[in-house]
């Protein structure tokens, strides 16, 4: 689908068009950029760190699990999408694949072991000073931001809260999270975190 978008791209209205020739020429610099063993094909630690995120391993180890990868390696096609679906995390496809991401079990809903899982990995990597982290506290947050109140939130759920960036970004940013551990009764904006 990206490949027919981007033959056509001169027919495409520009402000609906995610691969202009500069757009693309971007996304692939920055695949360039991210590419450590400069083979064409990125490793996890090469996308550790895109744009002003900071993931943590336990995503990016997801990332690599649920994307179909070459050699054990994400392509620039599988970054394009990966990149895209970042900078579009609001949208309907980027909130699809982020979601996926999240729904381990693959069973159309996040659970609180889910939760759990990508909480662990943000406080395994952070090194903030706070001794007692709570994950009680950070649920209630998360089902907050997306109006839930039952223990399984569903794609629904998420979109209907127009909350998807601060909701993912919260369970697979260092940054953001450390930014709320340490503000936790702070209102969080979705576009004050972008």
């Amino acid at each position: 689908k990206l490949f027919d978008q981007f033959i056509c791209m001169d027919v495409l209205p520009t402000q609906t068009n995610p691969l202009t020739i500069k757009k693309t020429r971007e996304i692939y610099y920055a695949f360039i950029k991210l590419d450590s063993e400069e083979k064409g094909l990125l490793i996890m630690k090469d996308i550790k760190k895109i744009e002003n995120y900071i993931f943590t391993d336990v995503f990016t180890s997801r990332v690599f699990q649920v994307f179909q990868l070459y050699q054990e390696k994400l392509d620039i096609y599988l970054f394009i999408y990966l990149f895209l679906s970042i900078r579009n995390i609001s949208k309907p496809n980027g909130t699809k694949l982020f979601f996926k991401f999240i729904d381990l079990d693959e069973k159309g809903w996040i659970s609180q072991s889910d939760i759990l899982y990508f909480y662990k990995g943000l406080i395994s990597e952070i090194d903030d000073g706070i001794e007692n982290h709570s994950f009680d506290h950070f649920l209630a947050e998360l089902y907050d931001i997306v109006g839930c109140s039952n223990d399984k939130i569903t794609l629904d759920d998420i979109i209907k809260s127009k909350q998807q960036s601060l909701f993912f970004k919260l369970l697979i940013d260092i940054n953001t999270f450390i930014q709320w551990e340490l503000n936790p009764d702070d209102e969080f904006d979705d576009e004050e975190i972008d």
